[in-house]
This record gives C-alpha cells, sequence and structure tokens, in this order.
C-alpha cells in the first residue's frame, strides 16, 4: 500500500493494558463531496433522446448492410467495439461475425498493401467472438521460405499494428503467435518514435496497454480522438457514440450522487458493468467492496491479534446462521439484496468474508518487523489471497474518464 504506517497507543477495556495498533494515515478522498451534487441535474431531453435513437438506426441499417466489402465491415465493427457502443448492436454484430466466419473463414486476401491489416483485424474480431480460427491460417501467410517472418511487413505500421493487437487473443501453447508478438512489438518499438500523428498516438497507446488489457470506458474514451482525426472515420456512427458517451456517463455520475466518497471503488466495477440496464449492479457491488476494504484495513493494520481471532470466528458463526435462517437476517444489506429479487444476493457479501477472514487473519499472524527483515529489498509482495470475487466474465484510469 502507498499509504504510511505508524504506530499508536490506544487503550483496550483493561485501563492497565496499553494496545500498539498499526494506524494507516489515510488522507481524504481526493473526490471529497463532488457527486453528491450531480443526484440534481436534469435528465436527457426528449430531443437529446430522439436523435440518439435516429442516429443508432442509421448504425444498425449500415452494420446489417450485405458484405459487399470485407475490410469496411470488419472496420465498421471494430470501430463500434472501441467507441463502447457494441452493447446496442451484440446481436447483429453477432448475426454478421457468423456471416464472416461462415463464407470468409480463412480470410483468403489477395497481396495487396492491406493484406496483413486485413488478415489480422479479421482473426482479431472472430477469435474474440469466441470462433476457433486457427492461428497458423494468419502467420503462415507472412512467413518466408526460412520460416520467418517477411522483412517486408516492418514497412506496413498500419499491418504491423493490427497484428500486434491479434497476438493478444493468443492461448496457452500457440508458439506462433507467441513469436508474432516479439516480432511486432521489437518492430513497432523501433518504428514508434519516427512516426506521426494519429498513428504514432495508436502506436504508443497499443504498447503500453492493449485493447485486451483496456477498461472499455477507458478505452472508449481515448479511441474517440483517434478515430476522429482518421480521414475514413464514420461521421454517423462518431456522433451516435459520443452522444451515447455522454448520455451514459451522467447516469454513472448520478449513480456516484448516491455512493459518494468511494468513487475508486465505483470505477473499479464500472470496468465490469458499464452497461445502463446494470445499474443496480454496481450499486450493490460498489458498496460490497467497500465494505470489504475496511475488514481488510482492520487486519491489516488496526486490528490486534486477540480481536481478529473473535472477529473471524463470528464471521464463521454469522455465515453458518444465514444457511440456517437466511429469512431472519437483520443486516440491512443483506434485506436490501433480497428486495432486489436477486436470487443469491443474500449471502454474497457473507459468503466472501466467510472465505476471505481466515486468509485475512493468517495474512496478519506474519509478524512485519519478522516478516520484512528476511526478504531482500527488491522482491515485489503479493497479496497471498484474492478476496474479490469474479463479478464478470469480461478482461473487462479514472482522470482521463471525461465528457466529450
Amino acid at each position: 500500500m502507498s499509504h504510511q504506517i505508524s504506530m499508536a497507543t490506544t487503550q483496550t477495556q483493561n485501563p492497565d493494558a496499553n494496545v500498539y495498533r498499526l494506524l494507516a494515515n489515510y488522507r481524504p478522498s481526493l473526490w471529497g463531496d463532488h457527486f453528491l451534487s450531480y443526484s440534481n441535474k436534469s435528465e436527457e431531453t426528449i430531443d437529446d433522446l430522439e436523435q440518439v435513437q435516429r442516429l443508432k438506426e442509421e448504425v444498425q441499417r449500415m452494420l446489417m448492410a450485405p458484405i459487399d466489402n470485407l475490410l469496411e465491415k470488419l472496420e465498421l465493427i471494430d470501430a463500434i467495439q472501441r467507441l463502447g457502443v457494441s452493447y446496442h448492436f451484440e446481436g447483429e454484430i453477432d448475426e454478421v461475425l457468423q456471416q464472416i466466419h461462415r463464407k470468409h473463414h480463412t480470410c483468403d486476401v489477395q497481396e495487396s498493401d492491406d493484406a496483413l491489416y486485413t488478415v489480422a483485424l479479421h482473426f482479431r474480431l472472430l477469435r474474440q467472438q469466441g470462433y476457433n480460427i486457427l492461428s497458423v491460417d494468419i502467420s503462415n501467410k507472412f512467413k518466408d521460405n526460412m520460416g520467418n517472418f517477411k522483412e517486408s511487413l516492418t514497412n506496413d505500421v498500419k499491418g504491423m499494428l493490427s497484428f500486434y493487437e491479434a497476438t493478444h487473443m493468443r492461448v496457452h501453447g500457440e508458439d506462433i503467435l507467441d513469436e508474432a508478438l516479439k516480432f511486432t512489438t521489437t518492430h513497432l518499438e523501433s518504428m514508434a518514435i519516427n512516426l506521426s500523428p494519429p498513428l504514432a498516438t495508436q502506436v504508443s497507446h497499443a504498447l503500453n496497454r492493449p485493447i485486451q488489457k483496456c477498461l472499455p470506458r477507458v478505452e472508449a474514451r481515448q479511441y474517440f480522438s483517434i478515430y476522429q482525426e482518421n480521414a475514413s472515420h464514420n461521421e454517423v456512427l462518431l456522433n451516435f457514440a459520443k452522444l451515447d458517451f455522454n448520455m451514459l456517463q451522467k447516469q454513472h455520475q448520478k449513480e456516484l450522487s448516491h455512493i459518494s466518497r468511494v468513487v475508486e471503488l465505483y470505477f473499479w466495477i464500472l470496468g465490469v458493468y458499464f452497461e445502463p440496464q446494470y445499474s443496480l449492479a454496481r450499486r450493490i457491488l460498489t458498496k460490497t467492496i467497500c465494505m470489504a476494504s475496511i475488514i481488510d484495513d482492520i487486519y491489516d493494520v488496526y486490528g490486534t491479534h486477540e480481536e481478529l481471532e473473535l472477529f473471524t470466528d463470528a464471521i464463521k458463526e454469522h455465515h453458518q446462521f444465514l444457511g440456517h435462517h437466511a429469512y431472519d437476517v437483520s443486516c440491512d444489506f443483506v434485506v436490501i439484496l433480497h428486495q432486489s429479487h436477486l436470487q443469491n444476493g443474500k449471502t454474497l457479501l457473507s459468503v466472501g468474508l466467510h472465505q476471505s477472514t481466515p486468509t485475512f487473519l493468517e495474512d496478519y499472524r506474519w509478524e512485519p518487523s519478522t516478516f520484512f527483515a528476511l526478504l531482500p529489498s527488491t522482491v515485489e509482495l503479493a497479496p497471498s489471497h484474492q478476496w474479490f470475487p469474479k463479478i464478470g466474465n469480461r478482461n473487462k484510469k479514472l482522470a482521463c474518464y471525461h465528457c466529450l
């Protein structure tokens, strides 16, 4: 943790005993009450909603039009996803990619300036959608007789960047894509200093954080500035994406007005569920993680060994109590979850704490002064536990999440 820790003396119930506690010197929240004002802000007007709907229908028509040009259709889908509006067209995108997979399974494009770019984009979008596209199909097209990637590929920066992003869809054992990642990374790093915007920006951003490792909303905000500088960008799609981004951000800000002072934790959950229909899930999970974070700090820096032993036992007993008396619980949080009709919600917090508190306690038992003295100064420590449950199946920077 980045905060400083100091020793403090606190009186226990026994006035003759001094208890030495480690107290974290946390600074006040950077955000303060900033988001409280958003609860009273006006909603979108009818004209705004009608404009968004009209633009959405236009994008939908373009997406569902016949596939006359494979590359144009792939680029449209890629732009829709990277601009953060694919949640509007999940069914349509799935249908179009099914057609592409059926008719262009191996992406047999003619030798051209866009060949590497097209093949790599085709591979990434289909693999991302769950299609079993063989990596040998993408890599062998661009190798020479010696089994090495053709040096001529390095003249195609756009294609190399697309190939680099495609390699991040590899799975364990795909050595050919491991080789491709090394090849593209090495050459893109050497090219970056000689490129001009917006390509230079794209390459630098991708090398730092490829698409598959980005938070969707942050990536969308970053991609707006890149996409609008592209001479061939789709104006209808760009305008729709900007309006949708700002409208959805207003909803996120309003949600924060109800759970202010835990902005960073909310943003964490936003990386999992950003779509408007998951508003309740975001609020519940943010509050759950906030509570868990507080308990983690109790184990890390505040509680004594005796207190933590008792607290851990209490959590275990409460978990057993929930199992036998699920509908007779005084915990307001559990009642709220139950009233929200979340079938397993009433035990979410209990299960998480039941699984984590013994590990928190085990971490506490390592005496810090002894433990750290045994370690070389260069060792990086990682938590031995993973309290936070898997709250999404997505491999889904806060300051840059601002309005367009």
